[in-house]
């Protein structure tokens, strides 16, 4: 009979010693997702780690992932979580990006360590996080400056497995304002409109529309002598490695010319040439953002146009209609590149092409963020 109280009296502290021993790790309670009891540090880390987009890192050759922390159980928003682990178990945070680093309490700041190959983290009964070296820990953040967080209020349930998207704070330089950086929002499609000049249309109005990554060139230009619309198609960004700020794309385009120019013949005769063109663009074209929505744009175009002559619809060559010494090119012209590398022109022909390179510079207000 004694044996068998012994042996219940075993089992029954066997169970005891199994549950206390949970709740110190702060386990979590089967089908609930609640917390009970202290939580250690490790499993703190893991859940955050998990269910949250914010990182809690420490070093464990210094902390111990086992330090528990008593949390009651209620909601916390990130500010009131940080503050509650730092006076319950002494511990000081710098917050870097989304990574909240952990660190005993001194008056100076460690030195910072840095290894070529970082330690594996310890093994503990939950999921140890890699822990972070940071090159250059900087000044502590205060609280003071985490309040900016409660702009986006967010709140952390340890009775709940929800995931949540939070705005993070980065550290403010000395004797400045706080930063608060939100996550990337851009949107899909884009709206921007502005003025611009180039080589041979001096005044441009333009609108660029459409769905990235390919969008809608639109814009109505003259030179004093010719006005007329163009259209085209730009590219998505070529090289998205770089600053966010700067963007690369490869355009195209089109524009009809057309102008009427009288030429006295002599005899008091004048004839009416009506001058048709095609003008094809093709170019690389760079942003340059400046604030949230003002964009400075600056490109270098190949320009191709073609140029044909016509009286009374039918297409003519203008040798007759010039003297020999007369150059009907500075006469029957739509535009003047300053440059051209490739000139057909011949006056007993009744279309040439001209080929040039060009320059477009120009700004933009971007109505979509």
């Amino acid at each position: 009979m004694a044996g068998v109280v012994t042996k219940r009296i075993l089992a029954i502290a066997c169970l005891l010693g199994t549950v206390f021993f949970s709740a110190g790790q702060g386990q979590l309670l089967p089908g609930t997702g609640a917390l009970i009891g202290p939580i250690s540090l490790d499993s703190l880390t893991h859940y955050m780690n998990i269910h949250t987009d914010i990182r809690l890192t420490f070093n464990a050759g210094k902390i111990s992932g086992r330090r528990p922390v008593r949390f009651p159980g209620r909601t916390y928003d990130l500010n009131g979580l940080l503050a509650h682990i730092q006076k319950n178990t002494g511990l000081t945070w710098s917050l870097y990006g989304k990574h909240v680093i952990f660190r005993e309490d001194h008056h100076k700041i460690p030195p910072p360590i840095i290894r070529k190959k970082p330690a594996p983290p310890k093994k503990t009964g939950v999921d140890t996080p890699v822990i972070i070296r940071q090159k250059n820990t900087g000044p502590p953040v205060s609280l003071a400056i985490i309040d900016t967080i409660k702009r986006a209020p967010v709140s952390i349930d340890t009775r709940t497995r929800t995931r949540i998207h939070v705005r993070t704070t980065i550290p403010a330089p000395e004797n400045g304002p706080a930063k608060t950086v939100a996550p990337s929002s851009s949107s899909k499609w884009l709206l921007h409109a502005g003025v611009f000049a180039n080589e041979v249309f001096y005044v441009n109005g333009g609108i660029e529309a459409g769905i990235k990554p390919v969008s809608l060139l639109f814009s109505v230009g003259s030179n004093f002598h010719v006005t007329t619309w163009h259209i085209g198609l730009q590219s998505g960004n070529l090289f998205k490695h770089l600053p966010e700020r700067m963007s690369f794309h490869i355009t195209a385009g089109y524009s009809p010319l057309s102008a009427v120019i009288n030429v006295d013949s002599g005899l008091q005769h004048t004839t009416h040439f009506n001058v048709k063109g095609q003008l094809y663009d093709l170019g690389f074209t760079a942003y340059s953002r400046h604030g949230k929505h003002w964009l400075f744009k600056a490109g270098i175009e190949w320009r191709l146009l073609k140029t044909s002559y016509y009286i009374d619809g039918t297409l003519t060559s203008p040798a007759r209609y010039f003297s020999q010494g007369q150059n009907p090119d500075k006469t029957l012209y739509l535009l003047r590149p300053p440059l051209k590398f490739v000139n057909t022109f011949d006056r007993n022909s009744g279309s040439n092409i001209k080929f040039w390179p060009g320059i477009s510079i120009g700004v933009y207000y971007n109505f979509l963020r």
